[in-house]
């Protein structure tokens, strides 16, 4: 489902606060999981100003959530048990597809789980050591502590990947 994303800083024609709140009163009482909550917050606001701070706001928070319920979703495919080896294969190229997607996003976890992946060949045709340490250093660099310790195993073990200049980034 596509998502308008707005920003304080977005050139658009002045908000028409009563039609929003139509509009999600409507989108709530067909179902929209979040348009309730967008309703509730934009009935005690009074300017504009603050109705666009409150929904960027409130956008930010749902992105979160989507994130991070699509991370446990690809952790789910991840795990193997209790399934045959052709759904492990074919949960593990769709945990691969949502970790990409996450991490593109800049989903911290996701990097280091898809580093993982592509170090061991997991829902890819083959293994790529080289993008699995580049994507450890890219988490350990935004300060995921597993990450940091993974990459500072493997030049713990592999000294000489360090003085060769083959440390990412």
């Amino acid at each position: 489902m596509a998502v308008l994303s707005l920003t304080p800083d977005d050139a658009l024609p002045p908000p028409d606060l009563q039609r929003a709140l139509i509009w999600f009163s409507q989108a709530a009482a067909a179902g929209h999981s979040n348009a309730r909550r967008y309703f509730d917050s934009l009935q005690r606001v009074r300017s504009t100003e603050d109705a666009v701070t409150i929904v960027v706001e409130l956008q930010r928070e749902d992105l979160s959530i989507d994130c991070d319920s699509q991370f446990v979703e690809a952790m789910r495919c991840v795990d193997g048990r209790g399934k045959t080896l052709t759904e492990r294969e074919t949960a593990m190229r769709r945990a691969h597809r949502l970790l990409e997607s996450l991490a593109e996003r800049g989903h911290t976890a996701s990097l280091y789980q898809l580093s993982l992946l592509y170090l061991h060949g997991q829902g890819l045709p083959k293994r790529d050591p080289h993008r699995a340490l580049s994507l450890c250093y890219e988490a350990a660099c935004r300060g995921f502590v597993e990450a940091k310790v993974a990459y500072g195993v493997y030049f713990h073990w592999k000294p000489e990947a360090a003085d060769m200049g083959n440390a990412p980034g």
